[in-house]
Parts: C-alpha cells; structure tokens; sequence
C-alpha cells in the first residue's frame, strides 16, 4: 500500500500556496502603442503622375486612435509643375493630425523657397514650436520661440514670434524685432 497524499490534493495545495498578484503589473494602454512604426520612410504625394510633396524620415508612428502620425527627423520638399523643388524644410520631430492635416513641430525648424529667396529658421527651445493650420495655410509661432529671416540679397530679420499666412502671402512677426529687410518694390 502506498501512503501518502493523492497527487490531485498535493496539486491544490501547491497551487493555494501560490498567488500571482497582477495589481502590480505595469498595463499599457493599447492606445499609446502604435499601430505602425517606419524607420527610414519616404512618402510622397503625387497628383496626374507627377510628384508635388516628398516627406523623408528617420521614423514615423501612426497612432490611428489618436488620429495621428509622430514624426522625428523628418525633411520635406515641395515640387512645381517641371519637378524641380520650390520650396524645402526640415524639422527635429513634428506631429500631423490626420483628420485635418494641422501639425505641431517641435525643435528647430529650417525651411526655404527657392522661388522667394528666402530662408526661415525657427528655434523651437524650452516650451517653443510652431502650428500648422492646414486649411487655413497659417504657420504660427508659440511662445519660447526664436525666428530667423534671410534673403538671398542679404537681408536678415528677427523675432520672438511670427504668423505666417501662405493663403494670403502675409508675414506678421512679433516681439524683440531686429534687423534690415530690402523690398523689391522701387520707391514712388
């Protein structure tokens, strides 16, 4: 005969003496997860075969519950009718809401049209970026934010704030403006 205690109670036993305390795991919100990361992308926009925008990155992430795409290190260019580039950009990391195209960039932001001549910086620090209005076509500044204008004839201008309306082709900078800007247009 054997002794002892049958296998089934040994098992409850050991099981009862053992708890998995889940309370104290750490949960992710499947939310902040997101649902496509790219590394070295390139995306462009094309329109009766022809190119209009290219998007270049280091990494892109598509967070669909949020309606948006985080990007890091991205540049840009934007093409006229024969495929050259009129106008080019990049930024250190920007996030694009895809239901309205509006984005928020964040860190130093570079971009220059060729067919302007003009150059922009704007230097994002501590709490400074710039908005995006897509519909509108309107880039402004948040406060903490630096501006840097220059033109190919040498002119150089700056401020501590800026709203720029690409519908309009209206400048308004703001606060601690320095500088000398040269117009093209003759004096009467």
């Amino acid at each position: 005969m054997k002794s002892g205690l049958p296998f089934s109670l040994v098992f409850v036993l050991a099981v009862s003496g053992c708890t998995l305390d889940l309370t104290s795991t750490p949960t992710v919100n499947p939310d902040d997860v997101p649902l496509l990361v790219m590394q070295d992308f390139e995306q462009s926009t094309v329109r009766d075969g022809r190119v209009l925008y290219s998007v270049q990155g280091a990494r892109a992430e598509n967070y669909s519950s949020h309606q948006e795409i985080r990007l890091k290190d991205f540049t840009f260019q934007e093409y006229d009718g024969e495929g050259k580039v009129v106008s080019q950009g990049s930024s250190q990391a920007a996030i694009i809401h895809t239901d309205t195209n509006n984005a928020h960039l964040d860190g130093t932001l570079r971009a220059s049209s060729t067919k302007q001549g003009v150059a922009l910086t704007i230097i994002g620090g501590p709490g400074g970026s710039v908005e995006w209005k897509n519909q509108e076509k309107v880039m402004t500044t948040l406060d903490g934010s630096s501006v840097v204008l220059k033109k190919d004839d040498g002119s150089r201008i700056t401020a501590q704030g800026m709203v720029l309306n690409l519908k309009s082709n209206d400048l308004a900078l703001d606060k601690a403006i320095t500088g000398v800007w040269q117009t093209n247009e003759e004096a009467p």
